[in-house]
């Protein structure tokens, strides 16, 4: 990830770009929906995707893609740096100054590593044991279902000012949404937690 993003940034300034910053993420997501103990939703899947904003004459482009394929890239880029030429001016466009203060992204323990080890049937198992423990409860007439997600990336960034570093990080969310009393007096509410690493 990072040579991609270095390289990134040394194609844009031999494209003409005045500045740029480059983000590349690669991650996992896991989400489960269910519904009176049968699974609605299951969306398990990875991904890379980069963003890129350019800067030139104080015009500002952005662009992404998933295809990271160095001759797609490439030429997003290019294509980049030609909008940014039609774009409107901004006296304000432009990155940041590099700092000379560091920050050590291992301690700020944003990525918990128990997040990427638990397996599908764990994950499931906590969404339909969460519902199954709401309708144990008897004034409870329905439910709408409880979902667990979790997300694990990796973020690298680069930009033409000098910097280059990277973090990981973890998110989970489990959730239920139910429904209690009668006919004449029904009332709904939901229950969630979460938690970004």
């Amino acid at each position: 990830m990072r040579d991609l993003a270095e390289r990134i940034v040394a194609w844009g300034k031999a494209d003409g770009a005045d500045e740029i910053e480059v983000s590349v993420v690669e991650g996992r997501e896991f989400s489960v929906d269910v519904r009176r103990g049968q699974v609605e939703t299951l969306v398990e899947a990875g991904s890379r995707v980069l963003g890129l904003r350019v800067i030139k004459d104080k015009r500002t482009a952005y662009a992404s893609s998933s295809d990271l394929e160095p001759s797609t890239v490439r030429r997003l880029v290019r294509n980049a740096v030609r909008r940014a030429e039609l774009a409107e001016p901004d006296e304000y466009a432009g990155l940041a100054p590099l700092s000379k203060e560091s920050v050590d992204a291992a301690s700020l323990r944003l990525h918990d590593p128990e997040v990427p080890a638990l397996d599908p049937k764990t994950m499931l198992g906590l969404a339909l044991e969460t519902e199954r423990i709401a309708l144990a409860d008897r004034r409870i007439t329905n439910s709408y279902g409880a979902s667990f997600s979790s997300d694990d990336a990796s973020v690298f960034l680069a930009n033409s000012n000098g910097f280059s570093g990277g973090y990981s990080g973890t998110f989970c969310e489990l959730g239920v949404g139910l429904q209690a009393g009668g006919t004449n007096e029904r009332v709904e509410d939901s229950w969630s937690s979460s938690n970004e690493m």
